[in-house]
């Protein structure tokens, strides 16, 4: 996986946001997919203030997804930082195995061949974003996947 860095994150050095990004997508893809794929990583001053959100995943091309651009908070804590950017990789994975598709518009999503609806669309924090599977399977990853890259670089 090719990864480009623009920004700083308050907490967290540059070598070890892009290692992780290594790790999760070893974890998460095959070497085959994950060499395909091109992450570019925006650590943004209050992005959450400005945004409501700590981070965001746009695939840049919906019909082919390979080239990926990822926003996260520069204000994180290390923790944080390494929890957004997991749950964030979930969503590359997701986008880029086609398990899930945007059609371009705020309101409609297929995840696993099924179509998504929400009144207020997806970008909306709202309990349609809550509820979505995919958003499911990102928040249940996260975690797991911070914490095992934590052991990974504490044995290194």
């Amino acid at each position: 996986m090719d990864v480009t860095i623009y920004g700083k994150p308050s907490k967290c050095q540059r070598k070890i946001i892009r290692k992780a990004a290594h790790y999760y997508a070893s974890c998460l893809m095959s070497n085959r997919l994950s060499s395909n794929v091109y992450v570019t990583i925006r650590f943004k001053k209050n992005l959450f203030k400005k945004e409501d959100f700590y981070g965001v995943c746009d695939a840049l091309d919906l019909n082919r997804p390979r080239d990926f651009d990822i926003e996260i908070d520069a204000d994180l804590t290390f923790r944080q930082t390494l929890s957004v950017l997991a749950h964030e990789l979930v969503h590359v994975k997701q986008y880029a195995t086609g398990q899930l598709r945007d059609y371009n518009t705020s309101k409609k999503i297929r995840w696993k061949g099924d179509i998504h609806i929400s009144e207020y669309g997806y970008d909306h924090i709202d309990a349609s974003y809550w509820n979505a599977p995919w958003e499911k399977e990102a928040y249940r990853l996260e975690k797991s996947l911070a914490r095992k890259f934590t052991r990974y670089l504490r044995n290194q």
